[in-house]
C-alpha cells in the first residue's frame, strides 16, 4: 500500500507532482483536510458527510436538505481528549469519507456540500472528483492507529515543537500512525515528520527530489526504538472514544 500525505495529494491535484498518485491511498485525515471538512474550531467541522448505511439516504431525501448542513450526529466522530495539555479535538467523518470516496457516492457528497458557498462547493467537489478519477482509496482511522498516535504524539512533543496550529501536528501524527499500522509506504514532503519517524522507528527512508518515502512494509515489526523521551501519555490521561463508529468497518483496512 502506498499512502500519500495531504501535501502530496494537493500537489498532484494541481498537476505539480511529476510521479502522480494514481491508484494510491490516503488516510481519512488527509481526506478531511483535502476536502476542507476540518475547520479552525477543534470540535466542529465545515460540513458533515452522513454515514450512508446509518441514514439509508436516498438522493431525493438528501437533496431536500441542500440549504443547510447535515447535523453532527449524522456522521461518525472520534473524540480525542488531551486533558489540560491541548484542546479536545473531534475528528468527524472518517468512516463516512472513506465510504463515499471508495464507493464513489458522489450524489451523497454533493448533498452534504450543497449549502457551502459557490466557490468552496466547486472546489471540494472537484477535489472529490479527482480522488475518484485517480482511483485513490481512503483508509479510515482504526483503534490501533489512534492508540499508536497518542504514543507517537507524546514522543514527538518530547523532542520537537508542534506546529503553530497544533491541529496540523495532530494530523501529521495520525497519518503517520495509519501508515505504520497498515505497513504502508508513506510518501511525504515533511522533513520534520520523516526525521521524527527515523528517530523512533527502524524504517527504510528514501529521498527522491522533494519527496520522502518511509517504507513501513520493510520496517521493524517489533515497534518503537528504545527511547527515554516518552513521558508516558497514559499517565497524562490522554484518551479517545468513538461515536457512531463501526469499528469492524475501520479495522477491515488493517490493525
Amino acid at each position: 500500500m502506498r499512502l500519500y500525505d495531504t501535501q502530496i495529494i494537493s500537489y498532484d491535484f494541481k498537476d505539480q507532482w511529476p510521479d502522480g498518485c494514481e491508484s494510491g491511498c490516503i488516510s481519512s485525515i488527509t481526506a478531511s483536510e483535502f476536502l476542507l471538512v476540518q475547520s479552525s474550531k477543534p470540535a466542529q467541522a465545515h460540513y458533515y458527510v452522513p454515514l450512508p448505511k446509518r441514514l439509508a439516504i436516498h438522493t431525493g431525501i438528501a437533496r431536500a436538505r441542500r440549504n443547510r448542513p447535515f447535523p453532527k450526529n449524522s456522521t461518525d466522530q472520534v473524540l480525542v481528549n488531551f486533558g489540560r495539555d491541548f484542546p479536545m479535538y473531534v475528528e468527524f467523518c472518517n468512516l463516512a469519507l472513506s465510504q463515499v470516496i471508495n464507493d464513489n457516492l458522489a450524489e451523497l457528497f454533493s448533498a452534504a456540500t450543497d449549502f457551502l458557498p459557490k466557490d468552496t462547493r466547486k472546489l471540494v467537489r472537484s477535489r472529490f472528483a479527482y480522488l475518484v478519477a485517480r482511483h485513490i482509496s481512503c483508509v479510515p482511522l482504526s483503534r490501533a492507529s489512534l492508540t499508536s498516535a497518542l504514543e507517537l504524539l507524546d514522543r514527538f512533543t518530547a523532542g520537537f515543537n508542534p506546529k503553530a496550529n497544533f491541529r496540523n501536528t495532530l494530523n501529521d501524527i495520525l497519518i503517520l500512525a495509519t501508515a505504520r499500522n497498515n505497513s504502508a509506504e508513506l510518501i511525504t514532503s515533511d522533513s520534520t515528520l520523516s526525521r521524527f519517524a527515523s528517530r523512533i522507528y527502524e524504517v527504510p527512508i528514501a529521498r527522491v527530489r522533494d519527496r520522502i518515502l518511509l517504507n513501513f512494509s520493510l520496517a521493524d515489526p517489533v515497534g518503537f526504538k528504545t527511547s527515554r523521551e516518552s513521558k508516558g501519555y497514559i499517565n497524562r490521561g490522554w484518551q479517545f472514544r468513538f461515536h457512531n463508529y463501526t469499528q469492524k468497518v475501520a479495522d477491515q483496512f488493517g490493525s
